[in-house]
């Protein structure tokens, strides 16, 4: 009987503390979710609080080391974001996630820790050996080529190969066309990549933006005008579409128009000092520096 009842005890103790453990691993998780919403505000002290909690009630949360890492990077607080990369990996030594923060914090220039570039280099390619499908590794190895050593030919290619990696990976992301953009040299090469990204998310002005400055690379002013009413239908109330026109305008010699589209951005933003400067730098153009 005696021998019964101890056995009922350790059951009872052992589903007790199953029933503990899972309650802290829930908490966590509520902490967890709650840091990572404020993290995304760029609440990032706030949410380190929260992240510190999380890790509490559960000690080996590499996803909450990840994300806490990431919100003392973003708060250049350097040493701490590394201990907490490396403390990931101590948990899980494949966490890819980890591998890629750790490697933009080592190409980051910063007096906390080491800049060491061929760290970073290791941790990606490991990231690919790990996940060979992940298009953000290529795209932060792209970046690595082509932002530390992007005077040099060869790395120049290893770049664009990785960007063309992401983009076969991803083909459905127009972050992917934008980027590989930034970084081409070819101007109709860039205006297609940025072609793309407009025709995969058409009411995002941040691209319609950036193809119209391609554009007028291209002489192609009448397109560049098309994409500043498309601006205008998107956002009526901005004065970016206005603003666009205006530099569209000025940049083919029509200087009243532009200055017409200045005013129309004036009205909507009155308050926007690059306006005025832009504007009077135009009036400079026209000799008329006495409104300038």
């Amino acid at each position: 009987m005696k021998k019964i009842l101890s056995l009922r005890l350790i059951a009872l103790m052992i589903l007790c503390f199953a029933s503990a453990t899972a309650a802290f691993a829930q908490t966590a998780e509520v902490f967890y979710r709650n840091g990572v919403a404020k993290a995304a505000k760029g609440q990032h002290s706030a949410a380190i609080l929260d992240f510190n909690r999380a890790v509490k009630a559960k000690p080996k949360y590499v996803e909450a080391f990840i994300a806490r890492g990431e919100s003392y990077f973003q708060l250049s607080k350097f040493a701490k974001a590394l201990a907490d990369y490396n403390k990931a990996l101590e948990l899980d030594n494949s966490s890819v996630a980890a591998l890629q923060k750790r490697a933009v914090l080592y190409s980051t220039p910063n007096e906390e820790t080491d800049n060491d570039t061929d760290l970073a280099l290791k941790d990606l390619n490991r990231a690919i050996s790990i996940q060979p499908a992940n298009a953000e590794t290529y795209k932060l190895r792209a970046e690595y080529y082509a932002f530390n050593y992007g005077a040099d030919l060869p790395d120049r290619n290893k770049a664009l190969a990785d960007y063309a990696k992401a983009i076969a990976l991803d083909p459905n992301n127009p972050e992917r066309y934008v980027e590989r953009a930034n970084y081409l040299l070819d101007e109709a090469e860039q205006l297609a990549d940025l072609t793309k990204a407009v025709e995969l998310t058409p009411t995002k002005t941040e691209y319609l933006e950036k193809r119209i400055f391609a554009l007028l690379d291209q002489f192609e002013f009448e397109k560049a005008l098309a994409d500043c009413e498309t601006i205008l239908k998107i956002a009526p109330h901005s004065p970016l579409g206005y603003s666009l026109k205006a530099d569209v305008y000025e940049r083919g010699g029509y200087f009243q128009k532009a200055l017409d589209e200045y005013a129309k951005a004036m009205k909507i933003a009155p308050r926007n000092s690059s306006l005025y400067r832009e504007r009077a730098e135009l009036y400079n153009r026209m000799g008329l520096t006495e409104k300038a």
